[in-house]
């Protein structure tokens, strides 16, 4: 790994990372316009570490991959380059040095939670119907079960098939077909 002076005033350098062997892939930059940082001065002590956050799950395709780059994996949240977490909070962003990056945006949720994403998708479907006809229509439950039910026993309907995903899960736990 080489950092490379940021081409942005006032922006801290670009990490490249060698690619490994079985990607059969050379690792091109034009070295015309990028300058290696030397590592003295306020790289000197910077040691690549990461941090997985008690608020999700550890995945073995995230600590391969960091792994595989020369990060270290910390057990404490203290020091670490990287820190992967469940959804963030701008709290969570605010108390970050200039060398420590996140895997979130504050408050996304909205967009990795499905019943939080329909629920914004129908809120402009409803202002722009042609603009957002992107997903098929959703229900929300409990909290539409009247609706669904309605246009579930329509002759339509009869023969179709629906999936459930719980609102607060991952990874495809507690999705059904019905």
């Amino acid at each position: 790994m080489s950092f490379h002076k940021s081409t942005f005033k006032g922006r801290p350098p670009t990490s490249f990372f060698i690619y490994p062997n079985y990607v059969n892939c050379v690792q091109e930059f034009d070295k015309g316009k990028v300058k290696s940082y030397d590592r003295r001065g306020e790289l000197e002590g910077l040691h690549l570490s990461f941090y997985i956050s008690d608020r999700t799950h550890i995945y073995n395709a995230v600590v391969n991959t960091m792994k595989c780059a020369g990060f270290d994996q910390l057990e404490k949240n203290y020091g670490f380059n990287l820190i992967w977490t469940g959804y963030t909070q701008i709290e969570d962003i605010l108390p970050l040095n200039r060398y420590q990056k996140i895997n979130h945006f504050p408050n996304s949720v909205h967009l990795g939670r499905k019943d939080l994403f329909w629920k914004n998708i129908l809120r402009m479907k409803l202002k722009f119907p042609t603009h957002f006809n992107i997903t098929p229509h959703a229900w929300v439950l409990p909290a539409s079960y009247a609706e669904f039910e309605h246009v579930k026993s329509s002759p339509l309907m009869q023969s179709k098939m629906f999936i459930i995903k719980p609102s607060a899960s991952s990874c495809g736990r507690g999705i059904r077909v019905v």
